[in-house]
C-alpha cells in the first residue's frame, strides 16, 4: 500500500500586538498573585539569618549582665505575693511584683501600670511611618493591669516546658539560656505558658492587646522611640542600634535603660506576640484596649507582632511599627511579654 501522508494547516503566527496583551495580563495576574501571597509593607520578611549555624553564645568581648532574676535593678520593689498581701500591692502603681508558683519559686517580675488613654497609631509626617499605623485615633485603657518588667526569659519559659511531659524546650541556638528572651515561640505555647502561670498562681495572666502594648511602650511619650525620634546609641538591640549584640543574637533582658513605665526591651532584641490577629489598618478598631480578633483582614490566622527584633532595623523598633506572622511561626526573633489583669 502507498503510505498516506497527512498535511497540517499552518496557521499564520500572531501579530505582535497579540503577544504584548497577552503578556500584559499574565503580568497582571502574576502581580496579583504574589501581592496577595505577600505580607503588608509594614512586615520584615527577612529569613532568620544563619538558623543552621548557631554563632558563638556570647559576643566575643562583652560580658553578659547579672540576670535579672538574681539581681534586680537598684530602689525597685519586689515582692513575694501570697493572697493575703496581693490585693494591696495591686493598688500601687510602678510596684514591682514576683507571684508565688504553687510548686515552688516565684512568677516573671511584673510591673503595675497606671490607666490612662493615649493616641495610637503614628502620624502622617512622622519618617518610616507605614500605611498600618493609622488612623490615629485615642484609645482609653481603663482595664488595670500588671505587664512583665522584662521579656519572658528561657529560665521562666524552661520551667513551664519541663512541667509538660508533652512540651519540649525551645532551641537556644547556642546562645545561653537562662536570662536570655525565650525564642521560637509560637501563639499557642505562649498561650499555654499563660495558661500554666495563671493555674500556678490563682491570677489571670495573658498576652497583652495590640493596644496595652503600644500604651505600655509608649509610656507617656508620643515619639518614634519613648527616648525621641532617633534610636540613638545602645539604646536596643538591632541592626544599627549600636550594642554588643547588633544583628547577632539576643542580649539578655534588662541589658538596656527601662522606660518611664519601668519597662525594658519593648523596643528590640526579640518581638513580642499580642493577642489581636492582623488588619491592614485601625478603621474600626476597638478604643477600650480590647483585643482585636474579629473581622481579621487577609489569612485568618495571621497574628500581630510588635517590638522589633535583634536583626530588623531601627525603623521596625518604633513605637507604632506593626507586623504579622502566622501563630505557628516560629523564629529567633521572636518572644513573648505577658500581662496580668488586676482587680478594679
Amino acid at each position: 500500500r502507498r503510505a498516506r501522508t497527512r498535511t497540517r494547516a499552518t496557521l499564520p503566527p500572531p501579530p505582535p500586538r497579540v503577544w504584548a496583551v497577552a503578556g500584559a495580563a499574565l503580568l497582571l495576574v502574576g502581580l496579583g498573585v504574589w501581592q496577595w501571597l505577600s505580607p503588608p509593607p509594614s512586615e520584615d520578611w527577612r529569613d532568620d539569618p544563619g538558623e543552621a549555624a548557631a554563632p558563638a553564645a556570647v559576643v566575643p568581648g562583652t560580658a553578659a549582665p547579672v540576670p535579672p532574676q538574681v539581681a534586680e535593678q537598684p530602689g525597685s520593689l519586689v515582692l513575694e505575693l501570697e493572697p493575703s498581701d496581693a490585693r494591696a500591692a495591686e493598688r500601687a502603681v510602678g510596684t514591682v511584683f514576683r507571684d508565688a508558683l504553687k510548686d515552688g519559686g516565684q512568677g516573671p517580675a511584673m510591673v503595675v501600670l497606671p490607666t490612662g488613654r493615649f493616641q495610637m497609631g503614628s502620624p502622617s509626617g512622622e519618617t518610616g511611618r507605614e500605611r498600618d499605623e493609622g488612623p490615629v485615633r485615642t484609645v482609653t485603657i481603663s482595664q488595670r493591669i500588671a505587664m512583665g518588667r522584662y521579656e519572658v526569659t528561657f529560665a521562666e519559659y524552661d520551667r513551664f516546658a519541663d512541667a509538660d511531659s508533652r512540651r519540649s524546650r525551645p532551641n537556644d541556638r547556642g546562645w545561653g539560656r537562662g536570662s536570655r528572651p525565650v525564642i521560637r515561640v509560637g501563639q499557642a505555647d505562649a498561650k499555654a505558658y499563660a495558661a500554666w502561670l495563671s493555674a500556678q498562681t490563682g491570677k489571670t495572666y495573658r498576652l497583652p492587646s495590640e493596644s496595652e502594648w503600644e500604651y505600655a511602650a509608649r509610656a507617656g511619650t508620643s515619639t518614634r522611640y519613648s527616648w525621641g525620634n532617633e534610636i540613638g546609641v545602645n539604646r536596643a538591640n538591632c541592626r544599627g542600634c549600636g550594642s554588643a549584640w547588633d544583628g547577632e543574637q539576643t542580649a539578655p533582658v534588662g541589658s538596656f535603660a527601662a522606660n518611664a513605665f519601668g519597662l525594658f526591651d519593648m523596643h528590640g532584641n526579640v518581638r513580642e506576640r499580642v493577642e489581636d490577629c492582623w488588619h491592614d489598618n485601625y478603621e474600626g478598631a476597638p478604643i477600650d484596649g480590647r483585643a482585636w480578633t474579629t473581622n481579621c483582614d487577609g489569612w485568618s490566622q495571621k497574628t500581630v507582632v510588635r517590638g522589633g527584633a535583634w536583626l530588623n532595623a531601627a525603623q521596625g523598633l518604633r513605637c507604632a511599627f506593626r507586623g504579622w506572622h502566622s501563630p505557628s511561626y516560629r523564629y529567633s526573633g521572636l518572644g513573648l511579654r505577658l500581662v496580668q489583669d488586676l482587680n478594679p
